[in-house]
């Protein structure tokens, strides 16, 4: 009985969640690509940041808490992995945004490309089909 109580506290929340998250005690649920992107000003100060970092790693970090934190368009998201030079970097950013993106129609023309390998490529799409 214990174990189907916060189950059904997640399904719950689930049905009545607000368009970008549901909070219940510790249960946050983040509802796919149902939301805003972030807005201009928020996302030029992002840049900025970004084009302050030396450091690839710090770089994918603030991008990544950054997109947590507020949706992107996949046009941002495009903007954003030009920031990154190494193609793995790219890639897991480009995974890990997926699910904040707003305009995930668009994802697979507009992201694809900016890998630089093929396996990069490849491993996006195998992503993509799974989604």
């Amino acid at each position: 009985m214990k174990k189907i109580i916060p189950l059904l506290s997640i399904i719950i929340c689930g049905l009545f969640a607000s368009p970008a998250f549901a909070q219940d005690g510790e249960v946050m649920i983040i509802q796919k690509n149902n939301c805003e992107a972030m807005a201009a000003e928020d996302f030029d100060q992002l840049c900025t940041v970004m084009k302050g970092r030396a450091a690839e790693e710090t770089k994918l970090k603030q991008a990544r808490q950054s997109v947590k934190k507020s949706c992107i368009s996949v046009k941002q998201l495009a903007q954003l992995l030009d920031y990154l030079q190494l193609d793995e970097h790219r890639l897991d950013l480009a995974k890990f945004s997926y699910d904040y993106c707003s305009n995930p129609d668009k994802y697979a023309k507009v992201v694809l490309p900016k890998m630089k390998s093929a396996d990069s490529t490849e491993s996006l799409n195998n992503f993509l089909d799974q989604q």
